[in-house]
Formats: structure tokens, sequence, C-alpha cells
């Protein structure tokens, strides 16, 4: 193990030394994840390599710069996934394989939740949302190479509530899932005045898709505390009743003067189920108490919000 070690990361100190990054390093070694550690941990020493994933049936191209959904996906092959699953049981008899629906991803990354959800049959078809180019630009890849063009639409924009056409996205240099609008330009505890801006398209779900006569739907939603802005910009989908999965982060909320917003857009609901402890739907006024319990940046929890 340390030979192989020190021989990659001579081979990728070559690369950076020699500006040839970005370049695609396939993980031909073993499909141990112990073996994939230590390559996607060297590839720190290249300004950016682009790695092809492979855990079971779907395949990614990934950044080695993001440091958590690209590394979940190159180690594991999946991200998250287990959740989507969580959710459909709970959804029982009607959302479950054979029984068509359609998701929609509002914040879908590179792909690692529209892409299994479509290959392994449990939605029929996906709406995929994602606002930054660099993401965007690979979710399209790994959609093309899983075969999948005919089945997930790509649109590349910030959801909002329609007021506006263009936001501010402030970006992670190292979590690619915590790129955010910018709401507030008050200092935060996660260092948000120091990050990057790129301006980004901005529209309301309804201008790109509004819910099929007699199609069941998911909305499938991580937008980091900007959930509100977004559920304002939803409102074909939410008089329909459909199903809402999604983060809930109380400190991103308030950042975004977010909350509100969402509890205004799911009072019709009839309850949530907390994917943390599911055992029990809970009455929507539940989630003011939830949403006060912590104002620290390291608490979230996800929501399946039914009708």
């Amino acid at each position: 193990m340390t030979g192989l070690r020190a021989t990659f990361h001579k081979s990728v100190e070559y690369i950076a030394e020699r500006g040839l990054a970005p370049i695609l390093v396939w993980p031909f070694l073993s499909k141990a994840s112990a073996i994939k550690k230590i390559v996607f941990a060297a590839t720190r020493r290249c300004d950016r390599v682009l790695l092809h994933a492979r855990g079971g049936r779907e395949e990614y191209i990934v950044d080695s710069r993001d440091r958590v959904i690209s590394r979940g996906l190159f180690v594991q092959g999946e991200y998250d996934f287990h959740k989507f699953e969580k959710a459909l049981t709970l959804l029982e008899p009607y959302y479950k394989k054979g029984h068509a629906f359609t998701l929609v991803d509002i914040g879908a990354n590179v792909g690692s939740i529209c892409i299994p959800a479509v290959a392994r049959g449990f939605a029929s078809r996906a709406i995929a949302v994602e606002p930054h180019p660099g993401n965007c630009r690979l979710l399209r890849v790994n959609v093309a190479m899983n075969d999948l063009t005919d089945r997930i639409h790509v649109s590349e924009f910030a959801l909002s509530d329609g007021d506006v056409t263009e936001l501010s996205l402030e970006l992670s240099s190292d979590n690619f899932g915590d790129h955010r609008v910018r709401s507030s330009s008050l200092p935060g505890r996660m260092g948000e005045t120091r990050r990057s801006l790129v301006e980004v398209k901005a529209c309301r779900l309804d201008d790109i898709a509004t819910p099929a006569a007699n199609e069941r739907g998911l909305v499938w939603m991580d937008v980091q505390g900007y959930e509100g802005h977004v559920l304002q910009g939803c409102k074909t989908w939410i008089d329909a009743g459909v199903p809402i999965c999604m983060e809930f982060w109380p400190y991103g909320m308030r950042r975004a003067s977010s909350y509100e917003r969402v509890r205004n857009a799911l009072s019709g609901y009839r309850g949530f189920f907390n994917l943390s402890d599911p055992h029990s739907i809970l009455p929507i006024a539940e989630i003011d108490e939830l949403y006060s319990s912590s104002d620290q940046p390291d608490f979230f929890t996800d929501l399946l919000v039914v009708c």
C-alpha cells in the first residue's frame, strides 16, 4: 500500500508540474474504496483533475476540487441516494418501481440523485435544475454517459420566486454542493463574505415545467437555505399536492431570510416525515419547533412533506 501511494503521488506531481491538469484519471487500480480514497486524496496536489467514478450501474465524471459529493461518488459510487430510497419507501405504494412518476431535482449538482433514480427505474423521467456552470457541464456529460438524454431534461438556472432573472451565486472552494444564492452581505459563521461570486440565470420552476395531468411527481430539493424563495416559484406543483423532499438547514434559511416563505408555501400540506427519524408523520406546525431547535451551522436534516 505504501509503495502504491508513493507511486501515485509521484505521478500526480509530474502532471501538476507540467501543467497537464485537468486530466481524466480512471480508477483502474482496484474497486476497493480504500484505494480510491488514496487516489482522491492525492489529487490535492493538482489544481484540478477530472475523475471517472463508477460504483454500480451508473458512472460519472467528477471534479477533484469538490471534496464532498464528487469524493463520495468516486469512492463509493453513490452519494446520499439512500435518502431517496428512504423517501420512496415512505411514499409507497404509489412511488415505487413500475409506477411512473416525474422527478424534479432542484440543485442537481452532477446528477447523483436524478441519474440513478431514472436509470434504476424509480422515476420515468427527471427535470434536473442546476445553476452552477461547472456543475451543470458535468451534469450534462453524466446524463449523456449514462444514455439518459431522452429521459432527463437539464436546465441551467437558479430557481427563485420569479422577481429576478439573475442571481449571484457564492462559491465554496471545496464543497461544490454548497454553492449558495447570495442573500446577505453580513458576515457569517462559515466565511461566506470571503467567497467568490458568479452571476447565474434565474427563473421559477413553473417557467420550466408544470406537473402533467394524472402524472405523479416528486420534488427533490437541496438549495442550501434558499428553499422558501424556490417554493414561491413552484405554485403549480404545490397546488397539485406533489410531495416535496428538501434539506432543512435552519442556519442557511436564516441567512437567506427563507423560513417564513417555507412555512407559507407548505401550509396546505398534511404533514412531514423527518428522514432522520421517519417513524411517523408530523403535523406541519411542528416544523417551527425543528427550525428553532438549533442555530448551529452543522445542524440539518431532510424532510419529506406530503399531502
